[in-house]
């Protein structure tokens, strides 16, 4: 039991109860499957009924919710199923000694390896199953994995991902609204938030890239006002996105700025104070030191939910640099193209801040262009681009020259319009490692049968079965998502 007093789980810690018998931890639930469901008690004093379970030997986690003063006690926990724990607010669980299993214990020691994941390149012979059930607790790489790690590079192959030892690939979808709605212009509500994650977990999705929950400017509620100031309201909801996250085992893209001047704002946000113009951003040394005052309030942020800042957070995949820089697109007043020297000195920044996480490229149509010379960059870890049209002369030379320099690519965004034939043909390119469909939204009331909150930009898709159009859409993916991860695939989806 001493090998998980002091170790760190979704950001708590596992500590000594006063009760010498039980460790406990705070603001976190285990136990949850139904394998370990026993019964629930209400007692007068967590005391007590602490006191009074340690005759009944069925008892082996109690966890106590502080507001309702009920005790939910189950019959053990399993630290090496990710669907068996999450936050829990105003909770604690309470842990016999004596039921701490070796298993449990070797958790966080790194001598158990995962259960439930499939090896690289090795098919999965399991039958397929006619349908995905959207009730079930996730049978993805990400499902077993130990929360206590970030993604990294193969340690055998660098133009691959590893999670743990494990093979992880970066599939899912855009989600560009988590911090702020473009629509309304406030804060996506918490169960909108959840509903992204839990579709995505269902769908057997690991990562969503996000716009706003790297940045967002222009607007009143956006993470940063007109001087750059941060706005802590706006905090709220991007830690409850990163929460959410973690709880159901997705990893976050956050995109630390925009080139284009769309509703979350611009980097010109960086030049605007120094009266220049945006196109210096890439060359005005005060505009590159207020943009890095930002990433680093930004990385030391602490989540108020999860109390872990956010350079420090597993459930970030990569640090995407910026959407799109480079695209050259004057009616949007993205006239600018990054350089090479501006690359290598923002990834080298943020890396003296963030030691843990990957970075990931912000050119697309520009990348490895002589100006920003990407692949040159040496500090870069991850390459990607985005397409909606089917170029795949490009996307295989772009694959080519990432695996040229022993890094992976990823297709950022596609068009979520497009079905199996381009999952397939992707599929087959080599070193495309991961990829994300453009993009989801979600509905009034965050539940799959709520009205579909509108964005009409032509490629919007929601996680429901309210249309045989959007059902078509999920399916496709979530076999591509499934393909790419060796799992079997299904013949049709429910929520």
């Amino acid at each position: 039991m001493s090998e998980l007093v002091g170790k760190t789980l979704l950001g708590n810690k596992f500590v000594q109860d006063p009760k010498q018998d039980y460790i406990k931890i705070d603001g976190v639930s285990l136990g949850k499957s139904d394998k370990f469901g026993y019964k629930t008690d209400k007692p007068n004093g967590i005391g007590d009924l602490l006191d009074k379970l340690l005759l009944d030997n069925k008892a082996a986690v109690i966890v106590y919710d502080w507001d309702k003063k009920i005790a939910y006690i189950k019959t053990g926990f399993d630290l090496n199923d990710a669907s068996d724990y999450s936050l829990k607010e105003k909770s604690t669980t309470f842990i016999k000694k004596s039921k701490v299993t070796e298993g449990q214990k070797k958790f966080f020691a790194g001598d158990k390896e995962p259960t439930n994941t499939v090896p690289d390149n090795k098919p999965d012979t399991s039958s397929t199953p006619d349908k995905v059930s959207t009730d079930t607790a996730p049978d993805n790489v990400l499902g077993s994995i130990r929360v206590n790690e970030c993604v990294r590079l193969s340690s055998k192959d660098s133009t691959k991902f590893e999670l743990n030892g494990m093979p992880f690939v970066p599939v899912g979808w855009n989600a560009f609204f988590l911090g702020l709605m473009s629509e309304t212009d406030d804060y996506p509500t918490k169960a909108q938030i959840t509903e992204i994650f839990e579709g995505a977990r269902k769908l057997k999705a690991t990562v969503i890239r996000s716009h706003t929950l790297g940045f967002s400017a222009k607007s009143k509620k956006a993470l940063l006002d007109n001087k750059n100031n941060f706005n802590d309201k706006a905090w709220d909801v991007i830690d409850f996105a990163y929460k959410e996250a973690k709880r159901c085992s997705i990893k976050i893209i956050p995109v630390l700025v925009d080139g284009y001047d769309y509703y979350h704002g611009s980097y010109d946000s960086f030049t605007k104070p120094f009266g220049i113009s945006k196109e210096q951003f890439y060359t005005n040394d005060s505009a590159r030191q207020e943009f890095k005052k930002y990433l680093n309030t930004y990385l030391n942020h602490v989540n108020s939910y999860t109390g872990v800042a956010i350079k420090d957070a597993v459930e970030v995949a990569f640090l995407e640099l910026g959407n799109e820089l480079g695209n050259i697109r004057p009616k949007s007043k993205s006239i600018a193209i990054p350089t090479q020297e501006w690359i290598e000195d923002i990834t080298r920044y943020i890396k003296s801040i963030d030691k843990k996480h990957l970075v990931l490229n912000c050119s697309d149509e520009c990348l490895g262009s002589k100006q920003s010379n990407d692949f040159a960059v040496k500090e870069l870890d991850v390459f990607q681009s985005h397409f909606y049209s089917r170029d795949f002369s490009r996307i295989k030379r772009d694959a080519k020259r990432s695996a040229d320099v022993k890094r992976p690519y990823i297709i950022g965004e596609y068009d979520s319009k497009w079905s199996d034939d381009w999952f397939k043909d992707i599929e087959a390119i080599p070193n495309v490692r991961g990829s994300m469909a453009w993009s989801i939204y979600p509905h009034d009331n965050g539940k799959p049968t709520g009205k579909r909150m509108p964005h009409n930009d032509g490629f919007t898709f929601w996680c429901d079965t309210q249309s045989d159009d959007n059902v078509k859409k999920l399916l496709s993916m979530t076999n591509h998502f499934r393909r790419m991860q060796n799992l079997a695939e299904v013949k049709s989806i429910s929520f």
